[in-house]
């Protein structure tokens, strides 16, 4: 018997004991989260509501002011998209989202959606964004040394492909500036959230992490592309991929 319970006593060393509000025990291993990751449907919802409020509050005030400035109509999905717009949209999104999470769930996953949300405004925009503005400038004093061939004129195909082979070199400086700003980021939040919780995070930068980056691509694009096709294009996109960050907020657990 005292054999078997030495057995015990190891084995549940390793685990801490939760008691929730309906009374009942979880057991986590050292690392993971106190309670179960299923997320309720009314959760889900209330903070996807969340983060399209922020969004369209934001998009409506960015549109706003461009109009005013442009001194034309600039439309809500028709925005200029520069860093501070979309740091912008991104932040209404972690905040609306974040919001509406602990709005609809339970305070005992509070903490959780308060280290999701440092870590999406750290790891997954502030710190991704300032890697792309900083490679973009970079980019800005060395093009004139970097010229890729062009096609021949005289076909359609070449006139459709020149201005992509053009960008090429810019778009593969940013999105080395952005895939390094993902690793950095993720540890700088990492960083602040063991201090603000007390408590060790090591939260790593895994291969399907960067499902959750293609704001940043669209950002990437949005900003290389000044006056271009694309730029029209992702204005109406990147407002919704950035619904990414903010449900991921709210939905944590």
């Amino acid at each position: 018997m005292n054999g078997i319970n030495t057995i015990n006593t190891a084995y549940f060393s390793n685990f801490n004991i939760q008691h929730g509000n309906t009374n009942q025990v979880y057991l986590r291993s050292s690392g993971e989260s106190k309670y179960p990751k299923d997320t309720p449907l009314a959760v889900k919802m209330s903070a996807f509501a969340g983060c399209i409020s922020g969004i369209l509050a934001a998009a409506y005030f960015i549109s706003k002011g461009q109009s005013s400035k442009l001194g034309q109509k600039v439309g809500m999905f028709n925005i200029q998209y520069g860093p501070k717009e979309i740091l912008a949209l991104a932040s209404a999104s972690v905040a609306g989202g974040t919001l509406g999470g602990l709005i609809s769930d339970k305070k005992q996953h509070k903490k959780a959606k308060l280290k999701e949300a440092l870590h999406q405004m750290i790891g997954n925009i502030i710190t991704p964004l300032a890697f792309i503005v900083a490679a973009e400038k970079l980019y800005s004093k060395v093009s004139h040394k970097i010229k890729l061939p062009q096609l021949p004129s005289a076909s359609k195909f070449a006139n459709t492909m020149n201005p992509i082979i053009s960008k090429l070199p810019n778009f593969v400086i940013t999105l080395g500036g952005l895939i390094s700003g993902v690793f950095v980021g993720t540890e700088i939040a990492s960083f602040f959230n063991s201090k603000l919780h007390s408590e060790h995070c090591n939260r790593k930068v895994k291969p399907r992490d960067f499902a959750f980056h293609i704001d940043d691509l669209a950002t990437t694009f949005a900003i290389i592309d000044e006056k271009g096709a694309m730029r029209s294009i992702l204005g109406k996109v990147v407002p919704i991929v950035f619904t990414m960050c903010g449900y991921e907020a709210g939905t944590k657990r």
